[in-house]
């Protein structure tokens, strides 16, 4: 059985309980789709560069282009949940509010904005020698929500735990608490 903390499970609408990823989880496979967009951004440089023998600001604008489509795309063939960082560590993209698949626009949307914000903000830090952050994390609205599951938990390995424990499962969505 899977170790499971409370608060790493989550309900549904409809009632089902999901596994949140662990931390660790959620670094290796963020980290692994940084990975294939960093390479997707090298690999339309080399492909622009040595092909179609663009230079200077036709390399760099097109480059640019090209790679936030490619990501887009990445985005759109991975929206079913399953992302490349998904199967190396065995979780899987959801709607926080649903738990069903994303779907490609809200996807492509997330790769757009996790993976490509994350690659340049790593860049950022190295080429800059600094890794300060300008603010805290903003507030979203739960519907937009993307949770990161492990999928291969059941629901019945959930509930065993918290039978075990002695514990109530959670019954609907958690709400965002506001701030103080």
């Amino acid at each position: 059985m899977a170790r499971i903390k409370e608060d790493s499970v989550i309900a549904t609408e409809d009632g089902r309980l999901m596994l949140t990823a662990n931390i660790a989880q959620l670094l290796i496979g963020y980290v692994a789709d940084v990975l294939v967009v960093v390479g997707l951004f090298f690999g339309t440089f080399i492909v622009l560069g040595d092909r179609f023998f663009f230079t200077g600001a036709k390399l760099v604008f097109g480059g640019v282009g090209l790679w936030l489509l490619l990501v887009l795309a990445y985005g759109f063939i991975c929206f079913h949940g399953w992302t490349f960082g998904g199967l190396v560590t065995g979780t899987r993209k959801v709607r926080e509010l649903s738990g069903k698949a994303p779907g490609p626009f809200r996807m492509a949307w997330h790769a757009l904005v996790v993976y490509v914000f994350f690659a340049l903000l790593i860049f950022g830090a190295v080429s800059s020698g600094s890794g300060t952050s300008s603010g805290g994390p903003k507030e979203s609205s739960l519907k937009r929500r993307i949770a990161v599951i492990r999928p291969f938990v059941s629901q019945e390995e959930i509930l065993q735990w918290y039978r075990q424990e002695g514990k109530v499962p959670p019954t609907g969505p958690r709400k965002l608490q506001p701030k103080a």
